[in-house]
């Protein structure tokens, strides 16, 4: 593969510079990348060093998770996918090799237990506020809070393929639109229910699906003046 990369879906749009994650080629072998800042502020993404322990731990923990029995996966209600939740246990890892540990097969163990911990949290903003503790996110804003939201949502409605089109920038900027936009764009009559059931307890997704009843019903109102 070449050494730059960029790879395809949601879980693989970082959120800052420094992120490692873990893919497979189209022979199916994992190779770890880590995403770097380009000349115009953009993050892409570099292959790192196989045989480097950042990478060695990464793939193990990649390769580890995958392993688990699908109940496992179940472990985090509050950030629900399973393709995040593997993304953060290899940067957990590889951070965890940098720190100086030696022994992958515990590095890949204790990224498991301490990210499926994290993400155990009651609510979206509660998990958001524990991931970056481990260096993994870069902590709760509405505009996270957003993405994270949509994202919840779809995976959920097994709609996770529509998310390769949710648009996720540096540092979640303009999540908020984003999300605004995919919810216009993509979002499922269940979707939108769901959505509305989290208003009660969710700042964000009240604000969600006020905006999305909002633009709808100027969109009819649009409508019934050309009547």
């Amino acid at each position: 593969m070449d050494s730059l990369v960029m790879l395809n879906g949601f879980e693989f749009q970082p959120l800052r510079a420094g992120q490692v994650s873990v893919a497979l080629d189209v022979d199916g072998q994992a190779n770890a990348y880590r995403s770097v800042p380009t000349a115009s502020g953009e993050l892409t993404w570099v292959t790192l060093e196989r045989a480097s322990l950042p990478a060695t731990a990464a793939i193990a923990a990649f390769s580890a998770y995958r392993n688990l029995a699908s109940g496992r996966h179940g472990c985090s209600p509050a950030l629900a996918s399973p393709r995040q939740m593997v993304q953060w246990v290899v940067h957990r890892a590889s951070i965890l090799a940098i720190a100086g540990a030696q022994d992958v097969a515990q590095l890949a163990k204790q990224a498991i237990d301490e990210v499926c911990d994290a993400a155990l949290g009651r609510s979206v903003a509660f998990s958001l506020e524990r991931l970056p503790r481990l260096g993994l996110d870069i902590g709760y804003s509405a505009n996270r809070h957003a993405l994270q939201l949509v994202v919840n949502l779809a995976e959920a409605r097994g709609c996770a393929f529509l998310l390769d089109d949710l648009v996720i920038q540096p540092c979640a900027h303009a999540g908020a639109m984003h999300a605004q936009n995919w919810l216009r764009d993509f979002a499922t009559a269940q979707i939108l229910n769901d959505l509305s059931s989290r208003a009660g307890t969710d700042s964000i997704a009240r604000q969600l699906i006020t905006f999305q009843r909002q633009r709808s019903n100027g969109a009819q109102c649009h409508e019934a003046s050309n009547v």
